[in-house]
């Protein structure tokens, strides 16, 4: 699966999610707002990201929505874990959000609060519980933390957010083992309902890795911008 493909999948959870707006043949009820589609969407990336090691050859156990109880210092629960299966110890782990709207003015304490969580996971070296488990099939004393860890926060659309202050946190939270990945910019996925979906004989018209394919475009007719340039850093471990 490219990041391309991924992207596409996420046009395509926005809109079933619109289609259930209507309620079948009732008119007497409206949704005025579109469900969300976090969790499906944590599901596609885990997809993502296990398609792509497969192909590296690596093996790794993917954790959706698990949660990580340190032997010391409070649990949390990141949007994905990964395990490399041969070692039993915890590479990776994922924040993803669709953007970030709302939230912009708390994301940089937000990513601090990341920091700390990542410090204690470092300082501990090990995990007693994963997603309530054990991880005896690992280590009997649970899993090990890999000393070149990585947490990623993945932000699947960089609009309503401004790319110039996700790019300036990112610089910020570098150095502390936190990377800040915007995948796509220019179209939110959510923006197609008049067309249900992007028609396979439409993608490249609406999902490019192009920048300079809006420039003479109306707003319309504009297609998402596909960061394909950071796919290589998504996948490493």
């Amino acid at each position: 699966m490219t990041l391309e493909q991924f992207i596409k999948e996420v046009v395509d959870l926005y809109a079933k999610k619109h289609k259930k707006k209507r309620f079948g043949g009732n008119k007497n009820i409206f949704r005025c707002k579109i469900g969300s589609i976090s969790s499906d969407a944590e599901d596609l990336y885990a997809k993502f990201l296990d398609v792509n090691f497969k192909k590296q050859g690596r093996k790794c156990q993917i954790f959706v929505n698990a949660n990580l109880r340190p032997k010391k210092g409070r649990s949390f629960r990141p949007d994905i874990v990964v395990v490399d299966s041969k070692k039993g110890k915890i590479t990776k782990l994922v924040e993803l959000k669709t953007d970030i709207g709302y939230s912009r003015k708390e994301f940089g304490q937000y990513l601090k609060n990341r920091k700390i969580h990542l410090k204690n996971l470092e300082k501990d070296k090990q995990i007693k519980h994963l997603s309530g488990n054990t991880c005896s099939n690992h280590n009997s004393d649970g899993c090990t933390i890999s000393q070149n860890i990585k947490y990623d926060i993945v932000i699947i659309s960089a609009q309503n957010a401004g790319e110039k202050d996700l790019t300036l946190e990112n610089k910020k939270k570098r150095k502390a083992g936190i990377k800040v990945f915007c995948l796509s910019s220019e179209r939110h996925p959510n923006i197609f309902p008049e067309l249900g979906s992007i028609p396979d004989n439409s993608t490249k018209k609406y999902i490019s890795t192009d920048r300079d394919i809006n420039k003479n475009r109306d707003k319309k007719d504009r297609a998402i911008i596909v960061h394909k340039e950071i796919e290589k850093e998504l996948i490493k471990l």
